[in-house]
This record gives structure tokens, C-alpha cells and sequence, in this order.
């Protein structure tokens, strides 16, 4: 009888130590539940420098997203091409060699996504218009081939502005015809078409080249820049005559982008932080840009450069030069038929 007792004395105290083991485990466990969500480190690239106003604009996103996540997401921005240029974002993007970037889509993208194309196709008035666009289908069917080919999530939609600067060391260009015979510094295959609808000979070069190729004859002059940019690399010590042309609309063809898979992983209340501020941001480096245009275009004339702005009358002419060699671009790497699907979306959107 006694050794029953003991036994069953022995099982209680086994039953009851167990249970005080698993309360512990269970009030030990409770805090991770409601624990914040770890530290998501981002790195992301940029071509801007951090003194550019577009420069100290994304750093400005990146503060934001920071504050706005609690601190669970931190962006690391490079700037100045480092780690990876404009024409590696793509690959390194897509990847997941790169998380982010603040892209110009007309670089290196195109070479998985020739739709990209499309965005130098002269489609649009201005830069306000574009951007209705890319906000609207038209957009909407950019952002689903960059995640089906590019493995990559649109952030949000940004652009220089669609203010054109040529420049050259020859003569004033008012009129189509007038850049006829020239040698200038293009970007992308876009822009050779269009150069060479125009007559002239596009010559393919680095921007930081671009300040010696002037100098030595190499080219007579820069095709589509801004006036700001030229100033910031010395051009007006080199070139005479700037000409202000508002016509390609094509402006607006940066974004804020993110490897997909990366973008996954975050929790919806980061995800809708990063579409919203990228968003946000994206308009105010678009309009960063129009807003110092005029700023930057006093400027060039005071340090000399003879600045003609193309007549109203004459806008015509060059919009449409622009939109055909768009459109010979566009059909040279995508079908007739995607090309028809593009224009349509981008009527749509207007």
C-alpha cells in the first residue's frame, strides 16, 4: 500500500513538474510573438551625386522609408555609379545583386525589356502627359513585363523633366535641318535614330567624355542634355550656342525599382511604404527638374553660351521627326503588332 502511495506521490510531482515546464515555456515564447520585425538593410544604386538636388531627393526617400517603417527598413544609398552604373542596373537588379536603384530605363534595360524602347517613341506633349500615362495602362504594362522578364518591382515612376538642351560649337539650331551634317553625342539607339533622321552623325560616348570630345573636334556638340548638366561638367567653357527645344516628351523615363524577390519578402505595410514614397518622390525629383530649368537656363546665359529657343512654329516639325524615328526604333526589336499594342495603350492613357 505504501509503495502505491509513493508511486502515485512520484507520478503527481511528475505530472505537475512537467507542467510548470511547458507554462514556462509558453510565457518564454510570447514575447517573440509580438517582438518587432528585424532590420531589412537595402542597397541601393544611383547615378546622381548626393550634392544633385535628384541626388539629395532619393537620399531624402531613403530617411523617409526609415522613418515611416519604424526603422525595419534601411536603404543604403551609392551614389555616383558605385558598385554598379546605369546600363548594370538591370542585370544586377534582376539578379538580386542589387536590391534598388533609381533607374533611367532607357539604359540597359531595353536589352531584356525591348519595349523600353517605347519611351523614347515622341508619343507624348510633355512631361505631364508621360507621366499620366506610366500612371496609367500604359505604365501598368511596363510594370508587368519588368516582373515576368526583369524579375524586378516598379516602385514608382520618375523623370528629369522634358526639357531638351543641345549644344554645339558651330552655328544656332532653331530648325531641324539647322543640325544637318553634325557630329553629336548620343545616349542609346533612340537617340541615333533620331540624330540621324535629323541628318546628323550620333557618335556614342560617356558623359564624363563628353567635355574632351568638344574640345577636340571629336563631336560638335551634345544632342539631349540638360542645362544644369552641362554647366556641372564645364561645357559652356567649350560650346557656344545652346538650344532650348521642349518636344520629345520623353522625360519622364526614370523609376525607383526593386529586386521582386526582395520585395516578396517584405511585410504589405513595407511594401505599401516603399510603392507610396517612391511614388511621392518620383514626382518631386520630376518636378525638382522643371522647377530649376529656368534657373539653369539664366545661368547659361550669363556665363556666355548664346541660347535660341525654338519658335512655336516650329515645335511641329520637330515633334514629328522625333516620333518617327521613335517608332523605326521601336519596330526594329519589337513586332508590328507589339508596337501597335504600345501606341494604343499610350492613347489610352492620355
Amino acid at each position: 500500500m505504501k509503495k502505491k502511495i509513493i508511486c502515485l506521490l512520484l507520478v503527481m510531482g511528475l505530472v505537475l513538474a512537467f507542467s510548470g515546464c511547458s507554462g514556462q515555456a509558453e510565457q518564454s515564447a510570447a514575447p517573440d510573438e509580438g517582438s518587432a520585425a528585424k532590420t531589412v538593410t537595402l542597397r541601393m544604386c544611383t547615378d546622381y551625386s548626393a550634392e544633385d538636388i535628384n541626388g539629395a531627393l532619393i537620399d531624402e526617400f531613403a530617411e523617409k522609408v526609415k522613418e515611416e517603417t519604424n526603422g525595419t527598413i534601411v536603404i543604403e544609398i551609392y551614389h555616383d555609379g558605385l558598385l554598379f552604373k546605369n546600363d548594370q542596373y538591370a542585370d544586377a537588379i534582376s539578379s538580386g545583386t542589387l536590391d534598388m536603384c533609381y533607374a533611367m530605363f532607357g539604359k540597359g534595360w531595353p536589352n531584356i525589356i525591348p519595349q523600353f524602347q517605347a519611351l523614347g517613341s515622341g508619343w507624348f506633349a510633355n512631361s505631364e502627359e508621360a507621366l499620366k500615362a506610366l500612371n496609367g495602362p500604359f505604365g501598368d504594362y511596363f510594370e508587368q513585363l519588368l516582373e515576368e522578364k526583369a524579375n524586378t518591382k516598379l516602385l514608382g515612376w520618375s523623370g528629369a523633366g522634358a526639357v531638351d538642351c543641345m549644344l554645339n560649337n558651330k552655328h544656332p539650331v532653331s530648325k531641324p535641318e539647322d543640325l544637318k551634317g553634325m557630329k553629336l553625342r548620343i545616349a542609346n539607339a533612340a537617340q541615333m535614330a533620331q540624330v540621324e533622321c535629323f541628318g546628323a552623325v550620333g557618335v556614342v560616348m560617356p558623359p564624363n567624355d563628353m567635355y574632351l570630345g568638344v574640345q577636340r573636334g571629336t563631336i560638335d556638340g551634345v544632342y539631349s542634355t540638360s542645362p544644369g548638366g552641362s554647366m556641372t561638367i564645364k561645357l559652356t567653357e567649350i560650346a557656344k550656342y545652346y538650344t532650348r527645344v521642349d518636344v520629345s516628351g520623353t522625360g519622364v523615363e526614370h523609376g525607383f525599382a526593386m529586386n521582386l524577390d526582395k520585395f516578396n519578402s517584405l511585410s504589405k505595410e513595407q511594401q505599401d511604404v516603399l510603392i507610396a514614397l517612391a511614388t511621392e518622390y518620383g514626382a518631386k525629383i520630376l518636378q525638382a527638374g522643371a522647377d530649376m530649368a529656368d534657373e539653369h537656363w539664366a545661368d547659361l546665359a550669363a556665363k556666355g553660351a548664346e541660347v535660341t529657343v525654338v519658335p512655336e512654329e516650329e515645335i511641329p516639325k520637330w515633334r514629328a521627326i522625333w516620333a518617327d524615328a521613335g517608332d523605326k526604333v521601336l519596330k526594329e526589336v519589337v513586332s508590328e503588332e507589339e508596337a501597335q499594342k504600345l501606341y494604343e495603350l499610350a492613347q489610352q492613357s492620355k
